[in-house]
């Protein structure tokens, strides 16, 4: 109020434009919403271009995390738009860096890493490189590497422990460094990175980091071969998500309890958990998430293979096999026990007249 009745040089400026941004770092995505889009038709109103730019900066994260990726293509095509008219350098950074991302979600992966990682020798700030290499991070799960992502993810977390940033509302790629670490077998690494997102949500009471937790731990049980435990947290993390905004989180989570399903041989709770995440993810317009969604519906396999064909996990772990991957690696990969693949390539040497 006292701001209101003394104006700023800039409505961006004013602690009402940054409460909005809090209010996204702490999952209150409906009022920083509300907020954001009265900032920004009142910084139209005054032609404030930088104000404009802000509010745009912060709305296309907080449709992405809703799954509304046209939207949010929308507001990060202004956003580029603005900046570049009012020569805005380090918003127009900001603006290809929403525009990246978004277009990882679109599925267009390559473009999205060209235009994510072309700046990123050129960036000394440690803002800039712990977003880059979190969304390069994303980019990679998004193309089925877990291995790359690893790689940026690492670099994500060092940045964000020597900026002491505690607060798991601020960055977001905590869900992706969990996948990443499970499918390339770093178990300890992923331990050790939970019990600090638990002190994080302990002292933050960051909800959304509790539910990523909670199906962190599902995934470590479920590679550890604990599928009564993984079961039961990832349940637990979906309840949360059930009344959350956060849908694209929900269809990740959804994914990721029909791979725990499918191992558990509960093949038609691991159908129905794939096929809503499936849904979810190409009614919001990310094909290569539905794509991996879909991969997985095929490999609950309810329907018996013809005789002398592979199943779809037959033909996976056949196909990992051929790429050198040893039986343990497929396994990490896979979600799967070493003697599950075992079995697997017995049956595919078998139908195949391998000796």
């Amino acid at each position: 109020d006292l701001e209101r009745s003394h104006p700023s040089r800039r409505l961006s400026d004013r602690a009402d434009a940054s409460y909005a941004a809090l209010l996204k770092y702490a999952d209150d995505l409906g009022e920083a919403e509300t907020r954001l889009l009265a900032l920004l038709t009142e910084a139209r109103a005054l032609a404030d271009q930088s104000s404009i730019a802000y509010s745009l900066a912060h709305l296309p994260q907080i449709a992405l995390w809703q799954g509304q990726i046209a939207r949010a293509r929308q507001f990060a095509q202004e956003h580029l738009d603005v900046a570049e008219q009012g020569s805005l350098a380090a918003l127009s950074r900001q603006a290809r860096y929403n525009l990246g991302l978004i277009m990882v979600y679109e599925g267009r992966l390559d473009e999205a890493i060209e235009m994510l990682g072309s700046p990123l020798d050129a960036l000394g700030t440690n803002y800039d490189q712990q977003r880059i290499h979190g969304a390069l991070g994303f980019a990679s799960l998004s193309r089925g590497d877990p291995v790359t992502a690893a790689g940026h993810l690492d670099r994500w977390h060092a940045v964000l422990t020597a900026m002491h940033l505690n607060e798991p509302g601020y960055s977001r790629w905590h869900l992706d460094y969990l996948v990443s670490l499970v499918a390339t077998g770093r178990l300890t690494d992923a331990l050790a990175f939970l019990d600090r997102l638990d002190d994080q949500v302990a002292s933050s009471g960051r909800r959304s980091a509790a539910a990523v937790a909670t199906t962190g731990r599902a995934m470590v049980h479920a590679a550890s071969g604990r599928i009564p435990e993984a079961i039961a947290a990832v349940e637990q993390a979906l309840t949360w998500y059930a009344t959350s905004p956060l849908r694209f989180d929900r269809a990740r989570t959804l994914l990721i309890a029909g791979q725990i399903h499918r191992r558990a041989k509960a093949k038609r709770l691991a159908q129905q958990a794939l096929a809503e995440a499936h849904r979810e993810f190409t009614a919001f317009g990310a094909p290569a998430w539905a794509g991996q969604a879909a991969a997985e519906l095929a490999r609950v396999n309810l329907r018996p293979a013809a005789v002398g064909t592979l199943t779809e996990t037959e033909r996976r772990v056949a196909e990992l096999a051929a790429a050198g991957l040893t039986n343990r690696e497929v396994g990490q990969q896979l979600f799967l026990a070493v003697k599950t693949v075992e079995a697997n390539l017995a049956r595919v040497y078998r139908k195949l007249g391998i000796t």
